[in-house]
């Protein structure tokens, strides 16, 4: 027993038919990419195969087209074949079924093969995914057919926010340009520190009432895991992994890991420590031409090379995160010691690429600032904290 009926869905289109049951989590894990059509859906799989023809599974499926959205999910078949049934519905973000060969789970690993790997143990490896927490698996038919209809349809009537706009743009400006007006002169430490506080802790309504801290940390841990996996397939295959295309709606409408939380904490610092004085400093005058002063440096700052990132730019980070690409790091940044024979030997010969993260260790020590999204995991942490340093000192007294 090793086929499955397969049903795949998106906006306008249905996909059917049976393949062997082993695409199974390859589809799942396809699913990190956050594809909302088939042809994303196709995409993402070349991220998760070792095929070097890149065969798409679903070109085997049968195609139907519907003009009404939700006449897809009517559309549906619900029977069994050999090993099961999966649905996929790539709107509604469900999936569900039965399978007598494997579980629908929203995290595992698949099995990638370099078969030209010199050394056996290196001919296979397994590669780890995590579907984001907006996706509902079900391991039951009946469940599916429930809930499936009813996801769709709620998911078809949102309006999808684009978080960036907000947290970058004109709303960013007005808050802090209602904070920094009352100010007679360059803040504080402590001032610009409240500032940044009060903004990530602010309801929003165009977020629908979320704060920016908390859509900054909604997808962290997912984005960050995902860009783990890659690091690992990149390094067992010796070549990048696909990327998520600019035009996809996973890109367009990403979460934020790390790399972005961390460039966005410094970006606001610098609108407020060096964007706003600077406005002062020069007696501008009027509300429009601080508008205009934070637009300018904005668009200055994300394109400009920074040193604190190893002269990389804030947009060009940011960028790669969102199409989950590795930054890589050249041997010649990988040297710490110039003299150092072992250094420069390893910089020759290293043959797997070695990866470049940011993980804001220069961020204001403060719950506000951290990636904990309670502040009693914020409190727990810090006891973990005072007691690996309280051990570490007690043994360093006993030598």
């Amino acid at each position: 027993m090793s086929l499955i009926r397969i049903n795949v869905t998106d906006r306008t289109t249905l996909l059917t038919g049976e393949l062997h049951a082993s695409f199974c989590d390859r589809l799942i894990a396809s699913l990190s990419a956050e594809p909302s059509t088939i042809a994303e859906l196709e995409h993402a799989f070349t991220r998760f195969t070792d095929d070097p023809d890149n065969l798409n599974p679903l070109s085997w499926l049968s195609r139907f087209d519907f003009d009404d959205p939700l006449e897809v999910s009517k559309s549906l078949g619900y029977e069994p074949f050999d090993a099961g049934l999966m649905n996929i519905d790539l709107i509604g973000k469900t999936v569900g079924g039965c399978s007598t060969y494997s579980t629908f789970d929203p995290e595992g690993s698949v099995t990638i093969k370099d078969e030209e790997a010199e050394q056996p143990e290196m001919r296979e490896f397994p590669l780890p995914y995590r579907v984001s927490s907006e996706w509902l698996f079900l391991n039951s038919v009946e469940e599916y057919r429930r809930a499936e209809f009813g996801r769709r349809k709620a998911r078809l009537e949102e309006t999808p926010i684009d978080v960036r706009s907000v947290i970058y743009g004109q709303t960013l400006f007005d808050f802090l340009a209602s904070r920094l007006l009352k100010l007679d002169s360059d803040p504080t430490g402590d001032e610009t520190r409240k500032i940044h506080k009060d903004w990530l802790l602010a309801p929003l309504s165009e977020l629908a009432g979320d704060t920016p801290r908390q859509a900054l940390l909604r997808q962290r841990d997912f984005i960050d895991f995902d860009l783990h996996a890659r690091s690992l397939q990149w390094s067992f295959l010796k070549s990048p992994p696909a990327e998520i295309p600019e035009e996809s709606v996973g890109y367009r409408f990403a979460g934020f890991g790390t790399h972005e939380n961390v460039v966005y904490y410094d970006f606001v610092r610098h609108l407020i420590c060096e964007a706003f004085p600077i406005w002062l400093r020069e007696d501008a005058g009027s509300r429009p031409s601080l508008d205009a002063h934070f637009s300018t440096s904005i668009t200055e700052w994300l394109s400009a090379e920074n040193p604190e990132y190893s002269n990389r730019t804030p947009a060009m980070i940011i960028d790669y995160e969102r199409r989950r690409k590795n930054i890589v790091l050249n041997p010649s940044e990988c040297i710490i010691d110039e003299n150092c024979p072992i250094c420069m030997e390893m910089a020759a010969m290293f043959d797997t690429p070695m990866f470049w993260f940011l993980d804001g260790s220069h961020c204001d020590d403060e719950f506000v600032f951290s990636p904990f999204g309670t502040e009693d995991e914020w409190d727990q942490y810090q006891k973990r904290i005072e007691g690996f340093m309280a051990n570490y000192e007690a043994a360093a007294g006993a030598d």
